[in-house]
């Protein structure tokens, strides 16, 4: 019988229509389905232990013979147990499987196994309480076993069948996603390759060829994807290709009483060609606390509020919205944008106010919380939005926002340290712009690991810092607690001990 990657699995001789549904429950129905169950884990039957130097909690494989086994009903929920006793000559182990009764015409009188499982001690036996297994007459041929998820009706043993079936017969495999020559670059092996060994590998080279093939096909795939779903959502929008001023950052350079760094400069200018370039703005603007993320936000909604549109930005918190427009309400309203706050603390009076004015047009600024979401609040012509935090918000969150009017531009900030690589996985849809520098005048956080003994340098630091009319504080992990936990409470007995001239 030769097989079809959409090859019904009912369709294969020893499936059939029972073992078919519990196959569907592990969301399998045709060949291709099958071949990408991956092993959960694998069944190393080349390193067994002797049962005599076995380690309690230890995960270990033991190949032993069985010499008993009995089968007891607990009182507890007529629970039943089968316990069974295998020896290797160097020691004895003791199997315990809980409502399996059937599982004793499998361990007859000195069958020999292999056995796998996490070491216990109970009543001063050495047990594993339901171990995988394998006859060792089954297994002589393959030392590295897959173990794969199931479902009722279904075992180890018939899974490792069908699955080495479907290998044999399949006439065709999942297409190629890089040509020979780029796979060779990158030292990865074929589709056929890596599908059987990472269900039967011969070596422990060849798993890992077919992992390091596996995991590559579906991250590229998840790019190729993330690459899609982002030149559809940055099609061209007719309605924003205009001319903008070839001087724009300089003209917002001069309402700003600070300058602007190099890499600020370029994350405008990055959203000014998204912008002549008729893009949609799926930006992400990536930078450490204090590097000015916020300027080049503000620089978008002061653009398009001079366009004549609307935009909003979206902060975590009720108190780093407040910031936001305490720093930013006086250049907003200089250049004749009007700017309101919308968090859930305002009165209702002045929510009411509030939506009315971005219903209207008349607020072209609005900076708040997740009020924003809020369905009452409808926009006249919201055309950029911006998250603060981004990992502080849901991807259906950030998705509202968007929401709220047609052809939005979205730019994300995040202070969250990201290496690029898991940037591109996580943020694929996004481009990027990276602030790497601080502004000059910026105060510069310097950070001191101190041993326990050289204690008393901190609070002469302390100290110092104090005369110079400074403040500190002191966290601990614990408000009190015994004298291994460094407290609160012990703390302040400290420091009013130490330094008696401190409040």
């Amino acid at each position: 019988m030769n097989l079809m990657l959409e090859t019904p699995l009912v369709d294969i001789p020893t499936v059939g229509e029972k073992r078919a549904k519990s196959l569907e429950k592990l969301g399998l129905k045709n060949v291709n389905d099958l071949l990408f169950l991956f092993p959960r884990r694998y069944l190393d039957l080349r390193n067994f232990k002797k049962i005599g130097a076995l380690v309690p909690d230890e995960i270990a494989s033991v190949k032993g013979k069985v010499v008993a086994r009995e089968e007891k009903r607990a009182h507890i929920r007529r629970a039943s147990y089968l316990k069974v006793a295998i020896s290797d000559g160097s020691g004895v182990l003791f199997l315990v499987f809980f409502n399996q009764p059937y599982l004793k015409n499998v361990f007859a009188l000195d069958r020999e196994l292999f056995v796998s499982g996490r070491v216990e001690i109970f009543n001063g036996q050495m047990q594993m309480v339901s171990p995988l297994y394998e006859e060792y007459r089954d297994v002589k041929r393959d030392w590295i076993l897959p173990v794969y998820p199931l479902s009722s009706g279904l075992t180890q043993k018939y899974m490792r069948k069908l699955i080495r079936f479907v290998l044999n017969r399949v006439e065709e495999y999942p297409y190629e996603i890089l040509p020979l020559n780029e796979r060779h670059n990158l030292n990865l092996p074929n589709i056929k390759f890596a599908l059987q060994n990472i269900h039967f590998p011969r070596s422990d080279i060849n798993l890992e060829k077919a992992r390091n093939y596996l995991i590559f096909r579906e991250f590229f795939i998840l790019q190729l994807g993330l690459l899609l779903k982002k030149n559809t959502e940055q099609k061209r929008d007719l309605n924003t290709i205009v001319k903008i001023e070839d001087n724009i950052i300089d003209i917002f350079q001069l309402c700003l009483p600070f300058k602007l760094t190099k890499h600020q400069l370029q994350a405008m200018k990055d959203i000014l060609t998204d912008i002549k370039e008729g893009k949609i703005i799926s930006r992400m603007v990536h930078g450490e606390v204090g590097s000015g993320k916020t300027v080049v936000a503000i620089f978008a909604l002061w653009l398009f509020s001079r366009m004549g549109y609307q935009s909003a930005l979206l902060a975590p918190t009720e108190i780093l919205a407040e910031q936001h427009y305490i720093n930013w309400q006086r250049f907003f309203l200089e250049q004749n944008i009007p700017v309101a706050l919308l968090v859930g603390q305002l009165p209702e009076a002045e929510k009411k106010r509030i939506r009315e004015g971005v219903r209207n047009g008349e607020l072209k600024v609005l900076i708040g919380t997740h009020t924003i979401l809020t369905e009452s609040l409808e926009f006249k012509n919201l055309k950029i939005a911006v998250v603060d935090e981004l990992h502080k918000f849901g991807v259906k969150q950030r998705e509202q926002l968007k929401e709220k009017g047609e052809g939005v531009h979205y730019i994300v900030m995040s202070a969250t340290p990201i290496p690029r690589s898991v940037a591109l996985t996580f943020y694929g849809a996004l481009d990027i712009s990276v602030i790497g520098e601080i502004p000059v005048g910026k105060r510069k956080v310097v950070s001191y690991i101190f041993p326990a003994e050289e204690k008393d340098r901190v609070y002469q630091f302390i100290s110092y810092q104090s005369s110079q009319g400074r403040q500190g504080y002191v966290v601990t992990p614990a408000i009190e607690g015994d004298e291994d936990i460094e407290s609160a409470i012990k703390e302040y007995n400290r420091l009013k001990e130490k330094l008696p001239d401190i409040s």
